[in-house]
């Protein structure tokens, strides 16, 4: 179904007007600030929203917008904070591993901590991944009928419920 959505339509569902940086990730995520949040440019309008399931890694949204101001593609990411949190867990898991005496340690030993560090690694990794993607998911489909009801409202479309 084409819906033939328009920046204004887009705009709609923005409450809070934040710019895409760190900072606002970081105080939306200590403030638990649920609110569509997002920043309005010319070409592309980027849309995220806070949600205590899958907290750090929401995703932002970016609507891209052709020269009439139509919605041409809408792509994702991970906001900044959730990629911060991905590197101090690298560090963090780097650092527990900082007292090992590499030049004394046999080779099957060698093995078995470069195994675990790989298991934690993928293990973090996997998880947030699939957290991210099903909150992605999840949250696509409010969009989608959000924008439907926006929609609906500058057109006055209405059902007939006589039948």
């Amino acid at each position: 179904m084409n819906l033939d959505i328009t920046k204004s339509d887009i705009e709609k569902l923005i409450e809070v007007r934040k710019e895409d940086k760190f900072i606002n990730h970081f105080f939306t995520v200590i403030k638990h600030d649920r609110r569509p949040a997002g920043e309005i440019e010319k070409t592309e309008i980027k849309v995220w929203k806070f949600n205590l399931w899958c907290s750090i890694f929401y995703p932002i949204f970016i609507f891209h917008l052709n020269s009439s101001n139509e919605l041409t593609t809408i792509s994702s990411k991970l906001n900044s904070f959730g990629k911060l949190v991905y590197a101090l867990f690298f560090v963090f898991l780097t650092f527990l591993f900082r007292d090992i005496d590499f030049v004394k340690i046999t080779f099957s030993g060698f093995l078995i901590l470069a195994l675990l560090y790989l298991v934690l690694i993928s293990f973090f990794i996997l998880i947030s991944f699939k957290i991210y993607r099903y909150e992605k998911k999840e949250q696509l489909k409010v969009i989608f009928e959000s924008l439907k009801v926006i929609k609906g409202k500058n057109t006055g479309s209405h059902q007939n419920t006589n039948q």
